[in-house]
């Protein structure tokens, strides 16, 4: 199960609990001739152990160190202990988004986005042709499917007059959409996708993402500017993403995860924050 928001932290989550990747202190490196170690929790499919290269976070992240000379390597701890040591300074890096961290942390860190989160809907097309909600007001008098504690759940109970039906696991809400007790539900667009892929040949056929989402933020890598010479690893992360998009090895992954149908949208990395107004 993935979700951009968890634990009544609504930009937090994805933006995450979704994915933590810190880079730890340590000697003092020599460029094009060192590695780069990455703390991370496990956040599947953008982080995780169990995932080749890592998942997309640790794939983004390996190639655009690794086009400028540095290799990298992943530990996995957990999400919070991995924030603070970006906070405290004894971290270099952190994956997930400028959000996560409280206001007075905002002037030590630096974010670099590598993809856009989104929160669509998911319906089934003999349903719906379109799906449009430019507002919470228009999700009115359906009933909406969402996740047990996640922040879109919090989001869409901004507006008491929503009907939002929680329930625990990404399967339990493709299941009452197919079975017609929720309209649609919402959910982080790769994991929708994900979803699909697995289980549903020729998904284009039955089931509808929509344009429309309930939140909108990029996600990448925050950099701490507490930790010691933090300028020399930012500066040639900041080169080496910049190459990698160039050279079409950052689309080649985003495709990987999102495919064709999402990739776009998943690459609109300064594209601001969005959440949904009630009216």
């Amino acid at each position: 199960e993935t979700t951009c928001l968890r634990n009544g932290n609504w930009i937090n989550g994805i933006t995450i609990t979704m994915v933590v990747v810190s880079v730890i202190g340590g000697a003092a490196y020599q460029a094009h001739a060192e590695t780069v170690p990455i703390v991370a929790f496990e956040y599947p499919p953008f982080l995780s152990a169990s995932l080749p290269n890592n998942g997309l976070v640790g794939e983004i992240v390996t190639e655009a160190f690794h086009i400028v000379g540095y290799d990298v390597s992943y530990q996995y701890y957990p999400f919070k202990r991995a924030t603070q040591y970006v906070i405290d300074g004894d971290a270099l890096a952190t994956g997930g988004g400028a959000q996560q961290f409280p206001d007075d942390a905002q002037h030590n860190i630096q974010n670099i986005p590598i993809f856009y989160c989104r929160i669509p809907a998911f319906y089934l097309k003999a349903r719906f042709q379109t799906l449009s909600f430019p507002t919470l007001k228009d999700l009115r008098g359906y009933h909406i499917g969402s996740l047990l504690g996640t922040g879109d759940t919090m989001i869409l109970r901004r507006d008491p007059e929503l009907h939002v039906e929680e329930v625990a696991t990404v399967e339990q809400l493709f299941k009452k959409v197919e079975a017609g007790r929720s309209d649609f539900a919402t959910l982080i667009d790769l994991s929708i996708l994900s979803y699909l892929v697995a289980n549903y040949p020729n998904w284009q056929e039955r089931w509808g993402i929509s344009e429309d989402i309930i939140l909108g933020t990029p996600v990448g890598l925050t950099f701490s500017k507490k930790y010691p010479g933090y300028e020399k690893y930012l500066n040639a992360y900041t080169e080496g993403f910049q190459r990698i998009r160039e050279n079409g090895t950052y689309r080649r992954i985003m495709e990987t995860y999102y495919g064709r149908e999402l990739v776009d949208k998943a690459s609109e990395i300064a594209k601001p924050p969005y959440i949904i107004p009630i009216e």
